[in-house]
């Protein structure tokens, strides 16, 4: 229960803090009482609340045996207002006014006497002193008993005093509360000796008797009591408190039932300053435990339960809100999970706001959980966000920022496209290498574009127009060599039919199930073109099955898969095969607007001598003329220029056809997009954005060690050979090609590092570079120019130049394996024995020996074995005599004479063992 202040209740009572000090000193209660923020209990509240409640400050006297404590009996009142009383004693109570036995005439003030009773020793406790009340002025003649507060442990039945008699009446008033709490007591009075009868009071006042005056009525002295004390007052009945519902916050566990309102503290309705008392105490409560509140012990429990949640729900304190806090952000057990979105780069204070949890909460769970250090201004990582969000119960989806590149795919998508129009289909051939695609194509196109590839094999991915009898066709040539993995992606992403090249002599072979892969991955249809047929049908069947067996079911065995046998060498089955192409087209129904802004992909990029950047790109809408402002990933500017697949020059371009574009300011990656914009700041804005974001990327995708094992590791890699390269080609998409190709070479042994990288010829920049990193230059159908000769001749550069893309691969192997340390074996060569022993003045011991097996020759190594235990080993031979002769080696089967280098203590019947260390080239793998 909580207590009560003497500044609080003077406030509730309109009186000032002093008035109730001096009114309690003059009770006698300045020790309990002391200063303005004493506590009150609850029986010298009430007495207080009467003092200033508007009665008069006078004292009265009552009158009682000695009460005999082992008789009082205790009961529990059943309703205000009830009292019980046994047959040898009086109830002592408050209550109300029942009835009137006997009326007495209120005497003066002076003709009543004063009459002290002996003082009734009380047990010794800290409950305050209860007073007898004033009796009611006007029909006051019989003695009315009064109570205390309902909140009193009961009415108490014993033989306390036999009649009760009046003293000093004060004046008449009536309390201003429902139930009065008794007024302070006058100093005791001498009980009479004999008990007095109901008209003793008459008699009393009929004879007059000496009377001491009290003194002044406002100044009351101190009075004692007697009889039995109030221990404590019941507390009032009010209606149960419901508190008013809140919107629980993100992680609070809303599945916790609401308490019993029967068993929930009641709140009363109180001013701000007992509100802000109540919020600053934090009283504890005592449980009285008897034989008669012991079947409610589990509820005062419970109840206690219930207070002490209500008051920490508003205590304060770091601790108390910490934990709050942590109990608020827990995440439950069940139920959906809460979603937050965050936009990259996002940092911890993006994610608290997102997510509502305090910072220092995440940061802490960011140390103990995930091992970071952070602060509120952390970038965090998509990963880290998702796996943080799962400490908290929380699903985190990580949407990357939007840049200005994707604002204007947005744009493009969304715009109208009112005329549609029919476009040629885009046919990509594709297959393995050396099938006949090319011919294939050469045959269709009624070319010899085989002729001038390098090698035989197509190393470039090339785009081409057919227009024959109404018929038009785009066709995309990619090479088949392993090694142009992502030009045959990238093909498969622009085409709309895939012609997939099998040879009738091969069958299905590693870059073919390759192809075939990419086709399915880009979800577009494949034709089979069964090439060579003319070499024989033996195999038909063969590559039947092993079609059927990946996923290619023939027409002919009931599947869907066309299947057309060819021919470039005969012709046969070329008019077939258009055919079949131009019923899929129509099938797909193929439409474009030629009306809106171009858009394309870029199907190659190469630096011209004399011209600069040169584009090849698929137009795919809109119509692309001279003039226009296009994008092309890092690479803006106006169009020059353009050019078709035959070389001339044209003013527009439309949907589905390929063409050359001259006028960017540098060359841009393949498989780029193009648009074509109304502004060239705009074009310049995004493509200088999109060159920072692949700056960044390849930044960050050097990771810097984080533990002493990675610093150790990469330590021991330093101490590894590394060969540097610089890549020169003529199209990007043979820089690609290269950077696949020695990706893919084993370093483990020798590392492998490419300094630089472009298109176009070697320059002196790249000649600098290469001697100032210790680097070979690779051209691949590149030269270097005039200046770079000069230079590459006064820096000794090594300059490797190649046309085939394997030779390539070859060279950088050989290279690589030849940083490697050989390594050294030891072979043994023969066997000696030691017959003789031969001292030359000023030469040494010379010891003459047999050869039983093998050579021994002058550059060998001597192991001397003696007793089967060697005594020297790895001597080398000064020198070697047979006879006279000095001689390079001796065979088996004869004599000759020989000084090891360092070594003089032989003796006969030693066996020396020659070997020879023989150096092994390390390889790669």
């Amino acid at each position: 229960m909580e207590k009560m202040r003497v500044h609080i209740l003077a406030n509730e009572l309109s009186v000032t803090s002093k008035a109730i000090l001096e009114k309690c000193r003059a009770e006698g209660l300045g020790d309990v009482v002391k200063n303005h923020m004493s506590t009150l209990s609850a029986g010298l509240e009430a007495t207080i609340r009467e003092w200033f409640s508007g009665a008069h400050s006078d004292t009265a006297v009552e009158t009682a045996e000695q009460i005999d404590l082992n008789k009082v009996r205790v009961r529990r009142r059943k309703r205000k207002g009830e009292s019980e009383a046994d047959s040898g004693g009086v109830a002592v109570g408050v209550e109300e006014e029942e009835e009137e036995e006997e009326t007495v005439e209120a005497p003066n003030e002076a003709e009543l006497p004063v009459v002290a009773s002996p003082v009734i020793p009380a047990a010794a406790e800290s409950a305050p002193v209860a007073e007898a009340p004033a009796p009611a002025a006007p029909a006051a003649g019989s003695v009315e008993e009064h109570s205390a507060p309902k909140s009193a442990l009961g009415p108490v039945a014993a033989p306390v005093v036999e009649e009760l008699h009046p003293v000093i009446p004060r004046e008449s008033s009536e309390s201003s509360g429902p139930a009065a709490a008794p007024a302070p007591a006058s100093p005791p009075e001498v009980p009479s000796k004999a008990e007095p009868s109901p008209g003793a009071g008459r008699a009393a006042a009929e004879s007059p008797q000496p009377v001491t005056p009290i003194g002044p009525q406002n100044v009351p002295a101190p009075a004692r009591i007697t009889g039995p004390r109030v221990v404590r007052y019941e507390a009032p009945e009010r209606e149960a408190y419901t508190p008013r519902p809140r919107a629980a916050p993100p992680g609070r566990d809303a599945g916790t039932a609401p308490a019993d309102p029967s068993r929930v503290r009641p709140a009363r309705r109180t001013d701000r300053a007992e509100e802000a008392a109540r919020i600053r105490q934090n009283a504890r409560r005592s449980i009285r435990v008897d034989s008669s509140t012991s079947e409610k012990l589990q509820e005062w429990r419970d109840q206690d339960l219930a207070e002490r949640r209500e008051r920490l729900r508003v205590a304060t304190g770091r601790k108390i809100h910490r934990r709050r806090g942590e109990e608020e952000n827990r995440p439950t057990a069940g139920g959906p999970k809460l979603t937050a979105k965050l936009h990259e780069p996002a940092t911890v204070r993006d994610f608290c706001a997102a997510t509502g949890i305090n910072q220092i909460l995440v940061c802490k769970t960011l140390l103990q959980k995930l091992e970071i250090l952070a602060n509120i201004n952390t970038t965090l990582t998509a990963e880290t966000a998702q796996l943080l969000g799962l400490e908290f119960g929380l699903d985190v989806e990580v949407m990357p920022a939007k840049t200005s590149l994707d604002v204007l795919e947005e744009e493009f998508a969304a715009r109208p496209r009112p005329k549609l129009a029919p476009r040629p289909p885009v046919v990509t051939i594709m297959g393995h290498v050396d099938h006949g695609k090319t011919s294939l194509l050469d045959r269709i196109r009624r070319a010899r574009v085989v002729d001038v590839e390098d090698g035989g094999i197509t190393q470039h991915i090339g785009s081409y127009h057919f227009e024959r009898d109404h018929v038009k066709v785009t066709f995309l040539d990619t090479p088949g060599h392993a090694a142009f993995t992502s030009m045959r992606e990238r093909g498969a992403n622009l085409t709309d039919i895939v012609v997939l090249v099998v040879a009738a002599n091969d069958g299905v072979m590693p870059q073919t199930l390759e192809a075939l892969n990419h086709a399915k991955a880009a979800k577009v249809p494949i034709l089979v073109a069964l090439n060579k047929i003319d070499m024989g049908r033996d195999n038909v069947l063969r590559i039947y099955g092993q079609l059927a067996e990946h996923g290619l079911s023939p027409v002919a065995w009931g599947g869907e898969t066309e299947v057309v046998e060819t021919s470039a060498t005969t012709g046969e089955g070329i008019d077939h095969l258009l055919e079949t192409i131009m019923t899929m087209a129509e099938l797909m129904d193929l439409k474009a607007d030629p009306t809106v802004p171009a858009v394309g992909t870029v199907v190659e990029a190469e630096t011209k001598p004399g011209v600069g950047a040169v584009v090849r790109t698929l137009v795919q809408e809109g119509t692309l003329k001279v003039g226009d402002v296009v994008l092309c990933g890092t690479a803006s500017g106006k169009v020059r220029a353009l050019m078709n697949d035959l070389g001339k020059k044209v003013t527009s371009v439309g949907p589905g056809m390929p063409v050359e574009i001259w006028g960017l300011d540098e060359a841009p990656q393949a498989g780029d997009r193009l648009y074509q914009l109304d502004s060239a700041a705009r074009a310049k804005q995004i493509a200088e954005e999109v060159r920072q974001t692949r700056i960044r990327e390849a930044r960050t995708s050097i990771r810097k060690a984080r533990s002493l094992a990675e610093i150790f590791a990469r330590r021991d890699a330093e101490e590894v050979p590394e060969l540097n390269v610089i890549l020169r080609a003529d199209v990007q998409g043979s820089v690609d090609a290269l950077h696949h190709l020695l990706g893919e070479l084993p370093t483990e042994k020798v590392k492998l590092s490419i300094r630089h990288s472009g298109i176009g010829a070697v320059t002196e920049n790249d000649v600098l570079l290469a001697a100032a990193s210790d680097a070979v230059i690779i051209g691949f159908r590149v030269e270097p120019t005039a200046g770079a000769k000069r230079l590459i001749d006064e820096k000794g550069v090594d300059v490797r130049t190649h046309r085939v893309i394997y030779e390539v691969s070859d060279e950088i192997r050989r290279a690589m394996e030849g940083l490697l340390t050989p390594e050294e074996h030891l072979e043994a060569r023969g066997t000696v024995e030691v017959r003789n022993l031969f001292r030359v003045t000023k030469v040494g011991l010379v010891a003459g020996c047999y050869v039983t097996s093998g050579v021994v020759a002058r550059n060998h190594r001597v192991k001397v074995v003696r007793d089967g235990v060697v005594i020297r080993e790895g001597c080398p031979i000064e020198s070697l005599k047979h006879f006279k002769d000095d001689v390079k080696e001796v065979r088996a089967g004869k004599e000759c004479g020989l000084m090891l280098e360092g070594f003089t203590d032989l003796h006969v019947g030693d066996i020396l063992e020659t070997f020879d260390l023989v150096q092994v080239a390390q390889t790669l793998t």
